[in-house]
């Protein structure tokens, strides 16, 4: 063999142990970024799966159903024998939501408390109150656990239409029952 082929061989043999060398070099670092890449994404996951257990959790707390809504003369907490038959059918749904909170909200429209009521309603938030408080005395006598009843006045604050019309008016003297998750 000629001298300059065995250079050019001792060469060649140098330079692909230096590639070799540079490449299993750099493949342990590249190994370690890897794997920590791989513990992040674990984590990242487990992450991700706590929150949409907590997304869940909130949100069966957080739900309420609606249902009944039940409307009010003007100025009056009175449960009309229509009012009560309503309430009669919906009885059963409420008795058998046993995990579950029964909450009576009652409302009024915007109009102000006339002169002759003043002694029974101060104002807007007695009135909406009262109409609650029938209607939970009346769920309450119908069998419905007291400690399972909430309620609650909202006043004029949460119409849903305008008070501008007499239908409107009517429609926002009313109370809501919701069924909501215990916490």
């Amino acid at each position: 063999m000629q001298v300059p082929t065995i250079i050019a061989s001792i060469i060649a043999a140098v330079l692909l142990i230096l590639l070799l060398y540079l490449y299993f070099g750099q493949l342990g670092p590249l190994n370690d970024e890897l794997d920590r890449l791989r513990e992040e994404q674990t984590a990242m996951q487990n992450e991700i799966a706590q929150l949409e257990n907590q997304k869940a959790q909130l949100e069966q707390q957080l739900s309420v159903e609606m249902v009944e809504r039940i409307h009010f003369e003007s100025g009056s907490a009175y449960i009309s024998e229509e009012f009560k038959q309503q309430l009669d059918t919906i009885l059963p749904r409420l008795q058998g939501a046993q995990n579950q909170l029964v909450r009576v909200v009652g409302h009024t429209d915007d109009r102000m408390i006339v002169p002759d009521f003043p002694r029974i309603y101060a104002s807007n938030w007695e009135l909406s109150v009262h109409r609650a408080t029938h209607v939970v005395r009346f769920l309450e006598e119908a069998g419905i656990e007291p400690e399972r009843i909430q309620a609650a006045g909202m006043s004029k604050y949460h119409s849903i239409a305008s008070n501008e019309t007499p239908e409107g008016k009517a429609q926002n003297r009313r109370v809501e029952i919701y069924l909501v998750p215990e916490r």
